[in-house]
Order: C-alpha cells, then sequence, then structure tokens
C-alpha cells in the first residue's frame, strides 16, 4: 500500500522575522529529528519555557514522508509562533541533516543544535549567552550534561542535586583557547572515538551556542562526520566558553551508555580516524599558522590506526597507505622543518638580547 503524499510549506530562518533581520542576541534552536515523536515534545517544550525568551525553535524533520503529518500537528498544538516546521522531502540521513541545518543558520547570530533525545534545563539558554556576552571573542560555549537513562527516567528538565554530571577534567568555568580543544581531539582522551570522549573535548555540535560561521559541506559519514564537524568549527573560532555547570540533560539507553561492546568489523571505528586525516590534509597550512606542532598530531593519528587496527580490525586496514603516507611525511619533511622552526626561534631571540 502505498503511504499518502504529505505536503508542507517550507519555511526557512529568513522568513521567521517580517523585519527581515534577526536581534543581535536572539539564539535560534535547530532540532534535526526523525521518528522521535516520543521525545521531540519535551524537547521542543524545554525550549520554549527557557528564562531566557529571545529564541526560534526549527524542527527539521527527517521523517516527514513517514509520519511528517503528525509531528507537524503536535507542534502546532504548543500554540507558539516561535516554533517552525521545516520538512525534507525525503529522508537524506541524520549527517546530511546537519549540514541542511548548518546551511539554514546564516541570517542568525546566535544558534544551536540539540537532537531531539536532549533536554534543556529552564536557564540552559540564559546562563549561555551570558557567557557569550561575557565572552566577545568566544564562538561557542558548551556546558555540562547530565545523562539518563530514557527507560528509567521520565522527561523532565529539572535537575536534582543528587545528580551526578558527566566527568568534566576542565578546572570550572573558563574560556579556552580553540586550539586546546582540537589537541585534545589528537590525545588518549579520543583514542576509542567513544562518544564519552566528547564530554570533555566537546560535542560541538551538540548543546553548544554557537555564533554564526560558514561552513561548506563535508563529505557524507556517519560516525566520523561529528568529529569533522567539531573541528572544523573549533577551526573557524578562537575560544571556546566552558561552562562548569549542567545545562543540558541526554536521554539515552544502555546500549548507548559507552557499556555496550561494539562489533569489532564495524565501520564507526573506521570513519572517525579517516575523518581526523582528512582534517589534517585540509586544514593543515591553518594549523601551521595557528603555531600547531603537527608532527605531534599526525603522530597520535598514525598510533590510533596503529591501536585500532589491533583492537577493532576491519575496514581500519584501509587507513593503512595513510598512515604509512603519513610516516614518511613526518619524518622527512615536517619534522626536520619543524625543527629548524625552533632553531630560527630560539637564534632571532638570542640576537633580540643581544
Amino acid at each position: 500500500m502505498s503511504a499518502e503524499k504529505v505536503e508542507f510549506e517550507h519555511k526557512f530562518p529568513h522568513q521567521f522575522e517580517d523585519e527581515g533581520s534577526f536581534d543581535r542576541m536572539e539564539v535560534v534552536i535547530f532540532i534535526p529529528t526523525y521518528r522521535n515523536e516520543h521525545l521531540i515534545d519535551m524537547c521542543v517544550k524545554s525550549c520554549l519555557s527557557q528564562t531566557y525568551q529571545q529564541l526560534k525553535v526549527v524542527v527539521v524533520d527527517n521523517g516527514a514522508s513517514e509520519s511528517g503529518r503528525a509531528l507537524h500537528a503536535k507542534l502546532k498544538l504548543l500554540g507558539d509562533q516561535r516554533v517552525c516546521y521545516v520538512a525534507n522531502g525525503s529522508n537524506i540521513g541524520s549527517q546530511n541533516n546537519f549540514h541542511l541545518i548548518l546551511s539554514l543558520v546564516h541570517p542568525s547570530k546566535r544558534f544551536m543544535v540539540i537532537p531531539a533525545d536532549q533536554i534543556l534545563t529552564k536557564n540552559c539558554v540564559e546562563k549561555m549567552v551570558e557567557a557569550a556576552t561575557d565572552n566577545p571573542d568566544a564562538n561557542m560555549v558548551f556546558p555540562r550534561q547530565i545523562v539518563r537513562d530514557v527507560k528509567d527516567s521520565h522527561l523532565n528538565h529539572e535537575v536534582s542535586v543528587e545528580e551526578l554530571p558527566q566527568p568534566w577534567p576542565h578546572d570550572g568555568t573558563k574560556s579556552v583557547d580553540s586550539k586546546i580543544m582540537i589537541e585534545y581531539f589528537f590525545s588518549h582522551h579520543n583514542l576509542d572515538s567513544e562518544w564519552t570522549h566528547f564530554t570533555f573535548i566537546g560535542a560541538l555540535i551538540d548543546g553548544s551556542i554557537i555564533r554564526a560561521m560558514g561552513i561548506s559541506r563535508a563529505p557524507l559519514f556517519d560516525h566520523g562526520l561529528e568529529e569533522l564537524l567539531c573541528l572544523e568549527l573549533l577551526s573557524f573560532c578562537q575560544e571556546v566558553v566552558l561552562l562548569d555547570e549542567p545545562l543540558l540533560i541526554l536521554y539515552t539507553n544502555n546500549e548507548r551508555l559507552g557499556t555496550a561492546s561494539r562489533p569489532g568489523n564495524n565501520y564507526t571505528r573506521y570513519e572517525p580516524v579517516f575523518a581526523e586525516y582528512q582534517f589534517l590534509e585540509l586544514y593543515e597550512p591553518l594549523l601551521i599558522r595557528r603555531g600547531f606542532i603537527i608532527s605531534k598530531l599526525y603522530l597520535f593519528v598514525i598510533f590510533k590506526t596503529v591501536y585500532t587496527l589491533f583492537r577493532y580490525p576491519g575496514p581500519v586496514i584501509l587507513l593503512i597507505p595513510k598512515a604509512i603516507n603519513s610516516v614518511l611525511k613526518v619524518t622527512f619533511l615536517i619534522f626536520p622543518l619543524e625543527i629548524l622552526t625552533k632553531i630560527k626561534e630560539y637564534k632571532s631571540k638570542t640576537e633580540s638580547k643581544i
């Protein structure tokens, strides 16, 4: 039996305001979703009940052709003009849906992207806007989060004093150089490419408040695209504000709490490492200009390739040519160049003292 054709009016962010422009500190919250009717209602309500009211909520539905009519009707029942529904004509995939959102954010000055299984505490946006205002050089603000098992917890945007947020190795609330965040990616914290490492590296797509910036579409991945997008975002900004306060609540299940073992022959281990190689190759000039020791970044990815190949055998074997090429590049080109640069810097400092 053929599915009933569903048609919706497409409204994009630049059509939200009759005046044609956003208020300087208005925040647009994008919610990509696919068949999340059981979660989306509370997610949207948590956005609308924010103490900070200068916001818009844009639900970008990847499953419109399957259940879009019911979701659209549910959102209309909220009776709030700040809610907008965007229906994708077909399922374009979760990561492509993220890129679609990134192409819509240019008219706004601040935006957030939150998944349907994430709920905001009541003062979440207010706290992050305050941090963004206090730190004008920071393009992103990232808070801590609480993780709950959706099977055992009712959907609620209140955080109890007994709940402990995810581990946070940063020293309190502070603004940090984006270089530090990039270096977190290329360190032992990210060795297994588990979602839990985002709690301190920063899942900068999910839950941050971001100042609009131009980002082109990357190649299509599934599990590696988050890494590539996060690294791209960090490359285009100078600072990130880390808020040592749980403002995000993520509802997940036991299979996604990092305790479930993934099958060894799994592309979810291959794509993140591939994305890291691609980032180094694409952004090498920028990394050099910003003063990174790029030999250190390459060496980590080479080590991660070998580690992943033995622990999670499978498609990672395809990265061996990249690893060999990187070893040769670091050994005969990058490392000698960095040594020469350091010698020149030392001589220059010595001569200036004389």
